[in-house]
Protein backbone atom coordinates (compact mmCIF):
# COMPACT_ATOMS: atom_id res chain seq x y z
CA UNK A 1 0.00 0.00 0.00
CA UNK A 2 1.33 3.44 -0.86
CA UNK A 3 2.05 6.04 1.82
CA UNK A 4 -0.71 8.21 0.35
CA UNK A 5 -3.24 5.38 0.63
CA UNK A 6 -2.23 4.77 4.22
CA UNK A 7 -3.14 8.36 5.06
CA UNK A 8 -6.48 8.31 3.24
CA UNK A 9 -9.78 7.28 4.78
CA UNK A 10 -11.61 4.46 3.03
CA UNK A 11 -14.56 6.01 1.08
CA UNK A 12 -16.81 3.23 2.38
CA UNK A 13 -16.53 4.80 5.85
CA UNK A 14 -18.76 7.62 4.58
CA UNK A 15 -21.56 5.50 3.15
CA UNK A 16 -25.14 5.92 4.40
CA UNK A 17 -27.96 3.42 4.46
CA UNK A 18 -31.36 4.44 3.10
CA UNK A 19 -32.71 4.43 6.65
CA UNK A 20 -29.94 6.74 7.88
CA UNK A 21 -30.63 9.13 4.98
CA UNK A 22 -34.28 9.34 6.00
CA UNK A 23 -33.31 9.99 9.60
CA UNK A 24 -30.84 12.72 8.61
CA UNK A 25 -33.36 14.52 6.39
CA UNK A 26 -35.98 14.43 9.15
CA UNK A 27 -33.52 15.82 11.69
CA UNK A 28 -32.30 18.50 9.27
CA UNK A 29 -35.88 19.66 8.73
CA UNK A 30 -36.62 19.65 12.47
CA UNK A 31 -33.58 21.86 13.12
CA UNK A 32 -34.51 24.27 10.32
CA UNK A 33 -38.03 24.57 11.76
CA UNK A 34 -36.65 25.97 15.04
CA UNK A 35 -35.64 29.65 14.65
CA UNK A 36 -33.61 29.70 17.88
CA UNK A 37 -31.40 26.82 16.74
CA UNK A 38 -28.45 27.37 14.41
CA UNK A 39 -28.59 25.49 11.13
CA UNK A 40 -26.10 22.60 11.10
CA UNK A 41 -24.14 21.13 8.21
CA UNK A 42 -25.47 18.08 6.39
CA UNK A 43 -22.54 16.07 7.78
CA UNK A 44 -23.46 17.00 11.35
CA UNK A 45 -27.14 16.17 10.74
CA UNK A 46 -26.01 12.74 9.56
CA UNK A 47 -23.84 12.38 12.68
CA UNK A 48 -26.87 13.17 14.83
CA UNK A 49 -28.97 10.68 12.90
CA UNK A 50 -26.48 7.84 13.30
CA UNK A 51 -25.49 8.50 16.92
CA UNK A 52 -29.11 8.94 18.03
CA UNK A 53 -30.43 6.12 15.83
CA UNK A 54 -32.96 8.45 14.24
CA UNK A 55 -34.37 10.00 17.43
CA UNK A 56 -35.35 13.58 16.59
CA UNK A 57 -35.74 14.53 20.26
CA UNK A 58 -32.25 13.23 21.06
CA UNK A 59 -30.80 15.03 18.04
CA UNK A 60 -32.40 18.35 19.00
CA UNK A 61 -31.15 17.99 22.59
CA UNK A 62 -27.60 17.48 21.33
CA UNK A 63 -27.91 20.31 18.82
CA UNK A 64 -28.94 22.72 21.59
CA UNK A 65 -26.08 21.50 23.81
CA UNK A 66 -23.55 22.03 21.03
CA UNK A 67 -24.92 25.52 20.41
CA UNK A 68 -24.69 26.39 24.12
CA UNK A 69 -21.12 25.08 24.25
CA UNK A 70 -20.09 27.14 21.20
CA UNK A 71 -21.52 30.28 22.78
CA UNK A 72 -20.02 29.63 26.23
CA UNK A 73 -16.49 29.10 24.90
CA UNK A 74 -16.67 31.42 21.86
CA UNK A 75 -16.19 28.60 19.38
CA UNK A 76 -16.48 29.68 15.74
CA UNK A 77 -15.90 26.21 14.26
CA UNK A 78 -13.20 27.15 11.79
CA UNK A 79 -10.19 25.13 10.70
CA UNK A 80 -7.66 27.71 11.91
CA UNK A 81 -9.39 28.14 15.28
CA UNK A 82 -9.51 24.36 15.66
CA UNK A 83 -5.75 24.06 15.10
CA UNK A 84 -5.09 26.74 17.73
CA UNK A 85 -7.51 25.16 20.20
CA UNK A 86 -5.92 21.72 19.87
CA UNK A 87 -2.43 23.20 20.16
CA UNK A 88 -3.49 25.04 23.31
CA UNK A 89 -4.98 21.82 24.68
CA UNK A 90 -1.64 20.07 24.19
CA UNK A 91 0.17 22.95 25.92
CA UNK A 92 -2.20 22.90 28.90
CA UNK A 93 -2.00 19.14 29.45
CA UNK A 94 1.46 18.24 28.07
CA UNK A 95 1.49 14.95 30.00
CA UNK A 96 -2.24 14.35 29.74
CA UNK A 97 -2.50 12.67 26.32
CA UNK A 98 -0.44 9.47 26.34
CA UNK A 99 -1.60 7.92 23.08
CA UNK A 100 -3.83 8.71 20.09
CA UNK A 101 -4.53 5.78 17.78
CA UNK A 102 -6.83 6.02 14.76
CA UNK A 103 -7.66 3.05 12.53
CA UNK A 104 -8.10 4.26 8.94
CA UNK A 105 -9.95 1.08 8.00
CA UNK A 106 -12.54 0.93 10.78
CA UNK A 107 -12.72 4.60 11.75
CA UNK A 108 -12.25 3.72 15.42
CA UNK A 109 -10.18 6.04 17.62
CA UNK A 110 -8.56 5.06 20.93
CA UNK A 111 -7.26 7.72 23.30
CA UNK A 112 -5.14 6.99 26.38
CA UNK A 113 -4.97 9.87 28.85
CA UNK A 114 -3.46 10.58 32.26
CA UNK A 115 -6.45 11.59 34.37
CA UNK A 116 -4.54 13.29 37.18
CA UNK A 117 -2.43 15.40 34.81
CA UNK A 118 -5.52 16.46 32.83
CA UNK A 119 -7.41 17.60 35.92
CA UNK A 120 -4.42 19.35 37.51
CA UNK A 121 -4.17 21.61 34.48
CA UNK A 122 -7.77 22.74 34.85
CA UNK A 123 -7.28 23.47 38.56
CA UNK A 124 -4.38 25.87 38.24
CA UNK A 125 -6.25 28.61 36.40
CA UNK A 126 -9.97 28.95 35.52
CA UNK A 127 -8.94 30.30 32.11
CA UNK A 128 -7.06 27.09 31.46
CA UNK A 129 -10.22 25.14 32.22
CA UNK A 130 -12.03 27.11 29.50
CA UNK A 131 -9.16 26.55 27.06
CA UNK A 132 -9.25 22.83 27.81
CA UNK A 133 -13.01 22.75 27.24
CA UNK A 134 -12.56 24.52 23.89
CA UNK A 135 -9.85 22.07 22.90
CA UNK A 136 -11.87 19.04 23.99
CA UNK A 137 -14.79 20.21 21.84
CA UNK A 138 -12.53 20.34 18.77
CA UNK A 139 -10.95 17.04 19.78
CA UNK A 140 -14.37 15.44 19.34
CA UNK A 141 -14.44 16.61 15.73
CA UNK A 142 -10.98 15.18 15.09
CA UNK A 143 -11.83 11.77 16.56
CA UNK A 144 -15.06 11.34 14.56
CA UNK A 145 -13.99 12.24 11.01
CA UNK A 146 -16.12 9.62 9.25
CA UNK A 147 -19.65 8.22 9.52
CA UNK A 148 -18.35 4.77 10.42
CA UNK A 149 -16.40 6.26 13.33
CA UNK A 150 -19.72 7.56 14.70
CA UNK A 151 -21.23 4.08 14.36
CA UNK A 152 -18.41 2.12 15.99
CA UNK A 153 -17.61 4.78 18.58
CA UNK A 154 -14.38 5.63 20.37
CA UNK A 155 -12.59 4.23 23.39
CA UNK A 156 -11.13 6.61 25.97
CA UNK A 157 -8.81 5.09 28.57
CA UNK A 158 -7.81 7.12 31.64
CA UNK A 159 -4.89 6.21 33.88
CA UNK A 160 -5.88 7.40 37.37
CA UNK A 161 -2.67 6.58 39.24
CA UNK A 162 -1.56 9.72 41.10
CA UNK A 163 -5.05 11.06 41.81
CA UNK A 164 -5.64 12.55 45.26
CA UNK A 165 -8.44 14.52 46.92
CA UNK A 166 -6.81 17.87 46.15
CA UNK A 167 -7.83 17.18 42.55
CA UNK A 168 -11.45 16.41 43.46
CA UNK A 169 -13.08 19.23 41.50
CA UNK A 170 -16.29 17.48 40.52
CA UNK A 171 -17.64 20.52 38.67
CA UNK A 172 -14.46 20.89 36.59
CA UNK A 173 -14.52 17.24 35.50
CA UNK A 174 -18.20 17.52 34.58
CA UNK A 175 -17.57 20.81 32.76
CA UNK A 176 -14.88 19.26 30.57
CA UNK A 177 -17.08 16.23 29.88
CA UNK A 178 -20.05 18.43 28.98
CA UNK A 179 -17.98 20.46 26.51
CA UNK A 180 -17.03 17.29 24.65
CA UNK A 181 -18.89 14.05 24.09
CA UNK A 182 -21.79 15.02 26.38
CA UNK A 183 -22.87 17.47 23.69
CA UNK A 184 -21.19 16.07 20.58
CA UNK A 185 -23.15 13.36 18.72
CA UNK A 186 -20.90 10.44 19.54
CA UNK A 187 -20.60 7.04 21.12
CA UNK A 188 -17.68 6.96 23.57
CA UNK A 189 -16.80 4.12 25.92
CA UNK A 190 -14.69 5.43 28.83
CA UNK A 191 -12.55 3.20 31.05
CA UNK A 192 -10.87 4.46 34.23
CA UNK A 193 -7.91 2.36 35.39
CA UNK A 194 -6.34 2.10 38.87
CA UNK A 195 -8.94 4.20 40.66
CA UNK A 196 -8.86 4.41 44.45
CA UNK A 197 -12.03 4.14 46.53
CA UNK A 198 -12.15 7.94 46.82
CA UNK A 199 -11.67 8.40 43.08
CA UNK A 200 -14.59 6.03 42.50
CA UNK A 201 -16.72 8.20 44.78
CA UNK A 202 -15.74 11.37 42.89
CA UNK A 203 -16.47 9.77 39.51
CA UNK A 204 -19.83 8.56 40.77
CA UNK A 205 -20.63 12.18 41.70
CA UNK A 206 -19.54 13.40 38.27
CA UNK A 207 -21.79 10.84 36.58
CA UNK A 208 -24.77 12.62 38.13
CA UNK A 209 -23.80 15.87 36.36
CA UNK A 210 -23.53 14.46 32.83
CA UNK A 211 -26.18 12.95 30.59
CA UNK A 212 -27.27 9.37 31.28
CA UNK A 213 -26.31 8.08 27.84
CA UNK A 214 -22.72 9.22 28.53
CA UNK A 215 -22.54 8.12 32.17
CA UNK A 216 -23.79 4.60 31.42
CA UNK A 217 -20.66 4.01 29.29
CA UNK A 218 -18.23 4.78 32.12
CA UNK A 219 -16.42 1.91 33.82
CA UNK A 220 -14.05 2.48 36.72
CA UNK A 221 -12.08 0.35 39.15
CA UNK A 222 -10.30 -1.44 36.27
CA UNK A 223 -6.78 -2.88 36.57
CA UNK A 224 -4.01 -3.13 34.00
CA UNK A 225 -1.62 -6.08 33.84
CA UNK A 226 1.40 -6.36 31.56
CA UNK A 227 4.89 -7.72 31.96
CA UNK A 228 7.19 -5.03 33.32
CA UNK A 229 4.42 -2.40 33.56
CA UNK A 230 2.26 -1.51 36.53
CA UNK A 231 0.43 1.48 35.03
CA UNK A 232 -0.55 2.62 31.57
CA UNK A 233 1.81 5.59 31.93
CA UNK A 234 4.83 3.26 32.06
CA UNK A 235 4.03 2.09 28.53
CA UNK A 236 4.20 5.59 27.04
CA UNK A 237 6.54 7.68 29.22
Amino acid sequence: MSSHAERTLDPSLFQLSDQEKEWALEIKQAIEDLPDLDVLSDFMCVNLAIAGKGSVDWALDRAYKMQETRKEYNIALTYEEGKRALQKLAENIPCGLLSYDFDLHTGKCTLVLHFAESIKASMRDPRKADEICRGVHYLCYSTFPSLESVRVGNLHIFECEGWDMRMARVENIAKITNSGHDCFPSNVITHFYHTSSMTNVVLAMVKKLVSKDVACKWKFGLKFYAAGATTLCSLYV
